[in-house]
């Protein structure tokens, strides 16, 4: 469920399904078609998207305090972090 509710069109994919015909279940949440499941699924969609968005932010927040600081901030191209073997030509 949650890496589900991570989505933005959560709801919108769910209701796809069910028009479907295809029936979403959790083998560890509460979810099913009830009213009660419903509310849960929706309450741990939205926390599975603050979460999302938290870890988001912060991870911009700590990227922009290392630009700040001279630091970079991006990984280097796969090729330029592989030593060149002897003989082999350059890029």
């Amino acid at each position: 469920m949650k890496r589900l509710a991570r989505r933005s069109k959560a709801f919108a994919l769910r209701a796809h399904l069910e028009s479907l015909g295809i029936s979403l279940r959790s083998a560890i949440e509460p979810i099913d078609d009830t009213s009660t499941g419903k509310l849960i699924e929706g309450v741990l969609a939205g926390f599975a998207q603050f979460d999302n968005d938290v870890r988001s932010d912060r991870t911009r927040a700590g990227m922009r305090a290392a630009l700040e600081l001279g630091r970079s901030v991006f990984l280097a191209p796969r090729s330029s972090q592989m030593p060149l073997s002897e003989g082999a030509p350059g890029p």
